[in-house]
């Protein structure tokens, strides 16, 4: 049984005072840095060096430079989505607020 009240998500909100936005489902992120080939969008990329990275980021522009991070500065390209696991969890983005129960946004 899933109490989206009780959840982490919730507990943040409450003690934070803030607005969060999440899904009960599993996040996906490939729809934020999968750009499709969009070269007004890739005109924006920024290499950023960083030795630290060293193979944890990939710049999709040059798949042989190891050692740097990729970013946009107009942010990611598209919203993450919510995956299909754990079954029988409902689809869609819920709006958690304190002192509130999360409700479908």
């Amino acid at each position: 049984m899933v109490y989206p009240s009780e959840s982490l998500a919730q507990k943040f909100v409450d003690h934070l005072d803030i607005t969060f936005y999440g899904y009960l489902r599993r996040s996906l992120y490939v729809s934020t840095w999968d750009d499709k080939g969009d070269e007004d969008y890739k005109d924006n990329y920024k290499s950023l060096d960083d030795e630290s990275v060293n193979g944890q980021w990939y710049d999709p522009r040059d798949w042989g430079k190891w050692d740097e991070a990729l970013w946009n500065p107009d942010g990611a390209y598209k919203k993450p989505t919510h995956g299909n696991t754990p079954g029988g969890l409902p689809e869609g983005l819920y709006k958690f607020q304190k002192g509130k129960t999360p409700k479908l946004n």
